[in-house]
């Protein structure tokens, strides 16, 4: 593993481009050849902090992110590969980025969906695009410039709703072939901190692929004794990365499968069986728990989830041949999502701007 990852590191930009881009990670680590306890690691960096298959995902962007863990965990003073804000990413980055916004004069129309892009006839100039409201009321709104910071998922649709700015736009032809997945993120308020350790914690053998952190050594300037009703002193906050294999203990299916109530109760258990000096009787320490709400499962609670708001972008092999530009054909609109082609090559915040 050692040599591939120095392979990797010595290798020019066009060459990840042009050949780990059209390999999978699973591949380009010769992971048929190894042990089992191999496999664990190379599915681990793909799989727990990218939500990605290592069988599918190219080497190109598991590398990148392989390549910065190594070197993070091997030079001295440096910090680690996941850099957490000092506080609740409501607090320290939305809101105050929200209200600069408002100050300069930005409107926030909330609740409201883009549907299509219509286009000036015989021009490649966006007239107007057409928006919808939570009750299904349409509306036309006009503008020098539009900037689309929608998923992929989402620009599909519009391109479906928008034949005219699809046909005006090859550059997107290929939005439709991009994959996404599911990281869904699980937080377990305690009565007790629980450092763990000083930094995340991977979960190699987790079916769920998991992955955890706990929060409060990195908030020294915030109490949650204040908050809430003042008896939380932890938050343990998990990822869940693959959600088509079985559990193992309270649903043995796959959490797609799993109510709301089984998918909090697994991937407790599967914390519990990793952490058994850690996490001791649910009863007494756990106070509360919480899952994204842009997971929506049933209405009656049971049953596989309906839908998820906000799936994650996956970089298999050859994806980056399917993402456009940031500037596209049409001389008024602009792209501004993780789908983009854009130099940090992982689905982030980073890649957006």
């Amino acid at each position: 593993m050692v040599t591939l990852n120095i392979f990797f590191q010595t290798s020019c930009v066009d060459r990840r481009y042009a050949e780990f881009e059209k390999v999978s990670w699973w591949d380009y680590m010769h992971t048929n050849d190894f042990s089992t306890n191999y496999a664990d690691i190379v599915k681990l960096i793909s799989g727990n902090i990218l939500a990605a298959d290592p069988k599918t995902d190219n080497a190109h962007v598991v590398g990148a992110l392989a390549d910065d863990l190594v070197l993070r965990t091997l030079i001295p003073g440096q910090q680690g590969i996941l850099v957490m804000l000092d506080g609740p990413t409501q607090d320290m980055w939305i809101d105050p980025w929200v209200h600069h916004l408002k100050s300069l004069g930005v409107e926030f129309v909330m609740n409201t969906t883009l549907k299509s892009f219509n286009l000036a006839s015989g021009t490649k100039h966006v007239e107007y695009v057409t928006l919808q409201d939570q009750d299904g009321n349409e509306s036309q709104q006009s503008a020098d410039i539009y900037i689309a910071s929608i998923p992929a998922e989402k620009m599909v649709e519009v391109q479906l709703n928008s034949p005219k700015f699809a046909a005006a736009t090859p550059s997107m032809k290929n939005v439709n072939k991009l994959e996404t997945a599911w990281m869904v993120g699980v937080q377990y308020y305690l009565s007790e901190d629980i450092p763990v350790i000083n930094g995340n914690i991977g979960f190699l053998r987790s079916p769920w692929s998991l992955a955890a952190v706990s929060q409060d050594q990195f908030r020294p300037y915030l109490n949650v004794s204040d908050m809430g009703d003042g008896t939380v002193r932890g938050v343990l906050s998990v990822t869940v990365s693959n959600w088509t294999t079985p559990g193992l203990f309270a649903c043995k299916k796959p959490a797609l499968e799993c109510s709301r109530e089984e998918v909090l109760e697994e991937v407790w258990q599967q914390l519990s069986h990793w952490l058994p000096t850690y996490l001791g009787s649910k009863a007494s320490l756990l106070r509360t728990e919480f899952i994204d709400p842009g997971l929506q499962f049933r209405p009656d609670g049971n049953g596989e989830p309906t839908s998820n708001w906000s799936p994650l972008l996956i970089n298999t092999v050859g994806s980056w041949d399917n993402r456009p530009e940031a500037v596209t054909e049409v001389d008024n609109v602009f792209l501004a999502a993780d789908y983009v082609k854009a130099p940090q090559n992982v689905a982030c915040k980073h890649a957006t701007i």
